[in-house]
């Protein structure tokens, strides 16, 4: 009987074992989560690479990491957009036509009394004279050596006045805008007062113009200057 029982017991015992071995193995069928915080490698490497998007044609396009968008954006110590200007003779040339067109148009207007283009166009002057000043610095102190720099004394002397010029016909056209608007606002005293007080400074400045002008052609027949265009010179002299 005893010896019976002994391959019952050796069963039993293979039995257990195999139970204990069967409850210690992992689930497979389980995912390891991590802990938080995770590993900082993989984090950094995910938050610097494109990200794709899905666009309304159905592609997929990438948006850039942060890395890439700020090496792309401008410096803030960067180039200025203005840059001073050496050239003189260019800026004359090309400077004094359009001026003097706009200043042509004017007198044609003022004299076949429409007054309505008289106030546009002495805008645009005005606002043409303000771009020059600040595209060529020309309130920068000293701007014959500072602006232009390697102008000798002669050349000095005709860019100043040229300035002076630019400045006067600025004053011409802003005075006569003004004195346009009060003459068409009504006709009570205090606008005729106020149109007569602003066409009178407005004739000052004109005359100023005119003379600056003959003092600057003077100065380019003395010294064999040839980039005053003399065509618009005689419009000063002929339009009246």
């Amino acid at each position: 009987m005893k010896f019976h029982l002994f391959p019952v017991v050796i069963i039993l015992i293979c039995l257990l074992f195999l139970a204990g071995c069967i409850s210690n193995s992992p689930d497979s069928s389980k995912t390891s989560i991590p802990e938080k915080g995770g590993d900082l490698h993989v984090q950094n490497s995910l938050s610097q690479t494109e990200m794709p998007v899905q666009t309304l044609t159905g592609q997929t396009t990438s948006l850039p990491s942060t890395q890439v968008i700020q090496n792309q954006l401008p410096e803030a110590n960067g180039p200025s957009l203005v840059e001073r200007r050496s050239d003189m003779a260019g800026f004359i040339s090309t400077s004094f036509p359009e001026v003097t067109n706009l200043y042509t148009d004017i007198k044609k207007s003022r004299n076949a009394l429409e007054w309505k283009q008289v106030q546009e166009k002495a805008l645009q002057l005005q606002l043409l004279i303000q771009d020059l000043t600040k595209t060529y610095q020309l309130n920068t102190p000293n701007p014959e050596k500072n602006v232009f720099k390697g102008l000798d004394s002669r050349e000095q002397i005709v860019l100043l006045k040229y300035i002076q010029y630019l400045d006067d016909m600025e004053s011409y056209a802003t005075n006569l805008k003004n004195a346009v608007y009060y003459q068409e606002r009504g006709s009570d005293p205090q606008s005729a007062q106020t149109a007569l007080r602003y066409q009178g400074q407005a004739d000052q400045f004109e005359k100023k113009v005119i003379t600056e002008i003959k003092t600057i052609s003077d100065y380019f027949n003395d010294f064999k200057y040839s980039f005053l265009n003399q065509e618009s010179v005689r419009q000063y002299r002929f339009v009246g």
